[in-house]
């Protein structure tokens, strides 16, 4: 098992001084893609769809801290832990969001309004919404009216 450990090592050039040729940083981008794309599914599946700034925030500084494990510039397992550290935190933030109005205006914004009460266009109101996305609410016609 260690021999194994030690060629692994050596192929990703862990410890690599002073930074691991081109073969190495091309295994490592394997690896950082493969370890980073499980972290953003189990973490984070909103980093994958229409993301908040919160959301934008953090994939931009996982990008900068995996970047680091590729190019050698930092260690490859504790950058991988950073990264992983980083979404968790990422994740926790979220949740409590959910359970904590104040934090989730202050991490995520709120939606703004665009439309209400504007009887030509029948729409009772229209929002931003934190993502960008446009919510509609149509106005409510009485039954006679349909």
């Amino acid at each position: 098992m260690d021999t194994i450990w030690t060629e692994l090592q050596a192929l990703l050039g862990v410890g690599a001084d002073p930074e691991p040729g081109a073969g190495a940083m091309a295994l490592r981008s394997v690896v950082v893609y493969a370890v980073t794309l499980v972290l953003v599914r189990l973490g984070s599946r909103r980093l994958l769809a229409k993301p908040s700034a919160f959301d934008v925030i953090v994939a931009i500084m996982l990008g900068s801290i995996m970047s680091r494990a590729i190019n050698g510039s930092a260690p490859l397992v504790p950058t991988l832990v950073a990264g992983a550290v980083l979404l968790l935190m990422h994740w926790a933030f979220a949740m409590l969001a959910v359970r904590m109005h104040w934090l989730s205006v202050s991490l995520k914004g709120t939606r703004i309004a665009l439309v209400h009460d504007d009887d030509p266009s029948k729409v009772q109101a229209a929002y931003m919404e934190r993502s960008g996305a446009i919510s509609v609410i149509p106005r409510r016609q009485p039954p006679g009216d349909r």
